[in-house]
């Protein structure tokens, strides 16, 4: 387990290494959840973890999750096609953490291959269908029937997302600081 370095009481240390050692294990032992948020989340507590505690296991579990997620997406071309999601992974929330998690792989050298920046190009306009023409980020598909729903916090994480993918794409690497800021 990581060491933690700073004082807490025992018994909550004993509840984070607990937790950790419950997440921090292969695939198939079933760390996905098949939550597309939660499972997110779990990815960009591996990033941080990595960050961290410099812990390259954490970074190649946190690789190997977000590559299964993104499995479950149909198609491989690169257009908005490789990224179809599942309808529960349609929402503005899920595809900004997609998009932030794989820049900050991507920035870390854990995305490599070529087709992970179509694939993050496809992630960033699919996230942008979801911002009108006032700024407004709506939770869900705006083309379905009854009112958009505008939400900060989707606008928060499409900010982020949207950020994190115009420094990746023009090739520089996110600072450790901006990561600690994942909301």
């Amino acid at each position: 387990l990581l060491p933690l370095k700073c004082e807490i009481p025992p018994e909550l240390r004993d509840a984070c290494e607990k937790i950790q050692s419950k997440w921090c294990r292969p695939l198939h032992s079933g760390g996905l959840t098949g939550e597309w948020h939660a499972d997110l989340y779990f990815i960009e507590g591996l990033v941080l973890l990595g960050l961290h505690h410099r812990d390259s296991r954490a970074w190649a579990l946190a690789r190997e999750s977000y590559q299964a997620l993104m499995n479950r997406c149909e198609g491989s071309a690169p257009s908005l096609n490789a990224v179809a999601l599942p309808e529960p992974a349609v929402r503005s929330d899920v595809i900004a953490q997609l998009l932030r998690a794989g820049c900050i792989l991507r920035s870390y050298g854990y995305l490599g291959e070529s087709v992970w920046a179509q694939r993050l190009n496809c992630l960033a306009q699919l996230l942008q269908h979801f911002i009108t023409e006032e700024g407004a980020v709506s939770f869900g598909r705006m083309d379905l029937e009854g009112p958009t729903h505008w939400n900060a916090w989707c606008a928060l994480f499409a900010y982020q997302a949207l950020c994190f993918h115009e420094v990746v794409s023009g090739r520089g690497k996110l600072e450790k600081r901006w990561i600690q800021l994942l909301i």
